[in-house]
């Protein structure tokens, strides 16, 4: 079936249907979800053009960083209580098919709890739901809810 081009062999024992990798590296260790940067990019909330995909689970993977038909793919270990936020997208390539990716609101929280440096990035602030942000942060640590007062803040002055 691989020869015959029905399916493509991501690695040893994992297989596909679809092109579009975006559903690939969210069904291939599930529960996960797009996050961080490439997930306020593709929803137009960021402007810099992010290259990697960058991946949250709860699963520990013996491989954070994979290459997979020419796409560099980071998954970030998060905790289980940490995944929600996010909902479904059918994918523009084959709409059979859809992967999961993380709210704005979402997305920030995470950059937050891995350490990205959110004030390298130009966001667009006033597309964000602010109930949302608040209410997704109380499940994050104080430290997390502190660090996103402050950026906040500066956003807000900046305005």
């Amino acid at each position: 079936m691989c020869r015959r081009g029905v399916i493509r062999r991501i690695f040893r024992g994992a297989y596909t249907t679809t092109k579009d990798i975006r559903v690939i590296v969210t069904w291939l260790y599930m529960p996960s979800y797009i996050s961080l940067e490439y997930a306020l990019f593709l929803r137009g909330v960021l402007d810099q053009v992010i290259n990697m995909i960058q991946v949250v689970t709860p699963h520990r993977l013996k491989n954070y960083e994979l290459e997979i038909f020419g796409s560099t793919i980071r998954y970030y270990r998060i905790p289980s209580r940490l995944m929600f936020g996010f909902t479904h997208e059918y994918s523009d390539i084959d709409n059979r098919f859809y992967y999961l990716i993380a709210h704005p609101e979402k997305a920030i929280l995470d950059m937050i709890y891995f350490g990205r440096n959110i004030r390298t990035y130009t966001i667009r602030w006033g597309s964000m739901d602010s109930d949302r942000i608040l209410k997704y942060s109380k499940y994050y640590p104080r430290w997390v809810r502190e660090k996103l007062d402050v950026i906040m803040f500066q956003s807000s002055i900046m305005a």
